[in-house]
């Protein structure tokens, strides 16, 4: 479970803590946050919040916003190219 946790995004962070009543630890760290809820989480209950959690990701929109961050740069470095030639 403990590993399992680890591979959450802040806002899944956020909304299991929204979930099970907790308090929001926005300027905490997120190894702090992990043991927080590990301890207030029972951990059937926790294990289904996660698989929820992931099978909500949109990683469509997360590998465009990659893909679109490499074009940027790919454009950004050849105009520099063209400047230094």
């Amino acid at each position: 479970m403990k590993y399992k946790i680890t591979i959450l995004w802040r806002p899944e962070f956020a909304h299991i803590q929204e979930l099970n009543g907790m308090f929001r630890y926005a300027d905490k760290s997120k190894r702090y946050v992990t043991e927080k809820i590990l301890a207030a989480v029972p951990a059937e209950v926790l294990d289904k919040q996660i698989s929820e959690s992931e099978d909500k990701r949109d990683l469509m929109k997360v590998f465009r916003s990659f893909s679109d961050n490499l074009i940027a740069e790919e454009y950004f470095f050849a105009d520099n190219i063209r400047i230094l030639v």
